[in-house]
């Protein structure tokens, strides 16, 4: 799904014309963290709007790092800049994942001394940061 939405951004980057190019992507990002959240094991949703908290920080992200980039990325590093998308959005991905189940502690995370929840929910943390400087950087 991460590079999906990279190739998603990278093409919307490339034709800055198309505004349109980056709601559909994050409307594709909404829907691909529904089904991501959606396919954890011990997953417990009854109805889709169980998992709309989980939407947010992969939906801003994706328009976030869409405006920013297309501010800031300028000729041949546009296509580098839209490939290399795809880090934060498999971290913020893989993250929402691994926080579906709150009682997940059964492995260490190796370079530090954190629970893998715990690990994950940093990273969420962090990218709510993120996404928020993005926003106030285009701004």
């Amino acid at each position: 799904m991460a590079a999906v939405l990279a190739l998603g951004l990278t093409a919307s980057l490339a034709m800055p014309t198309y505004n349109w190019l980056l709601l559909l992507l994050s409307g594709g990002a909404a829907l691909g963290t529904h089904h991501v959240v959606w396919s954890h094991p011990k997953a417990r949703f009854q109805r889709l709007d169980d998992t709309a908290l989980f939407l947010f920080v992969p939906v801003l992200l994706t328009l976030g790092l869409g405006l920013f980039l297309n501010e800031v990325a300028d000729g041949q590093w546009t296509i580098a800049a839209g490939l290399l998308s795809v880090i934060p959005l498999w971290f913020v991905l893989r993250a929402e994942y691994e926080s579906v189940d709150w009682r997940a502690r059964t492995y260490k995370v190796l370079w530090c001394n954190m629970d893998g929840y715990e690990f994950w929910r940093g990273v969420l943390n962090g990218a709510t940061y993120v996404t928020a400087l993005l926003f106030f950087a285009t701004i």
